[in-house]
């Protein structure tokens, strides 16, 4: 058993039916996976998924498994809570993509860097592109790493709370994920990759305009 936590900007029918996550919890439920679901329907672009998280783990707490998940994210996996079980043996946050960026760094993928992991990627606004997904290999898992890519970010609440760490709302919809890895690395947490088949329906927002903003706001948190 575990608990699914996403925001998204849709209703809970337009959730299900034109979303990558919807749809696919949708057929997991259906193999008879059991998980809880927490979804933020009608998400407003002015709160990020940093408050969105932190009110899940505050009111959560437990020591059962948490997703943190983007909502263009197609859960495929069948075995997902054998995974998880399995991966929780060996980290505390565990991710499907991550590396070793130095901490002032911006985005934490570099082939200097030591990534990890693997993440098919299809388009969000083409449902069907599901069915034939451009796989993008970063390097081999499970492995512990610094930090993950925040599409898909499972935790232990209760371990989140006792480390005390938790998302920095400056860091809205880009950069919370850096710095939250970055927290818990600094609290002891271990941080790492497992195989888990996930496919992300966008390649991340790098170099928009909220992008460069973001990326202000973390350079001055970390100035390297």
């Amino acid at each position: 058993m575990f608990t699914i936590v996403a925001a998204t900007p849709h209703d809970r029918r337009g959730f299900h039916e034109r979303t990558f996550l919807g749809r696919s919890l949708d057929r997991l439920q259906k193999l008879g996976i059991n998980f809880d679901l927490r979804i933020v329907f009608r998400n407003p672009p002015n709160v990020g998924l940093s408050e969105v998280y932190n009110r899940a783990i505050d009111e959560d707490r437990s020591e059962q498994p948490m997703l943190l998940v983007h909502d263009d994210v197609s859960m495929e996996d069948m075995l997902i809570d054998q995974k998880l079980f399995t991966a929780f043996r060996e980290f505390d946050i565990v991710g499907t993509a991550g590396g070793d960026p130095p901490v002032e760094a911006r985005a934490w993928y570099n082939p200097e860097w030591r990534p990890f992991g693997c993440v098919p990627h299809a388009n969000r606004d083409q449902l069907d592109s599901l069915l034939r997904p451009a796989v993008m290999y970063y390097g081999p898992s499970p492995h512990r790493c610094r930090v993950i890519d925040g599409h898909f970010m499972a935790l232990i609440p209760a371990k989140i709370v006792q480390a005390s760490v938790r998302f920095d709302p400056q860091f809205t919809y880009n950069h919370y994920d850096l710095d939250f890895c970055h927290s818990a690395h600094a609290a002891g947490l271990r941080i790492g990759t497992w195989p888990i088949w996930v496919v992300h329906g966008s390649g991340g927002g790098y170099h928009t305009e909220a992008w460069r903003k973001s990326a202000e706001r973390y350079s001055i948190k970390y100035p390297g």
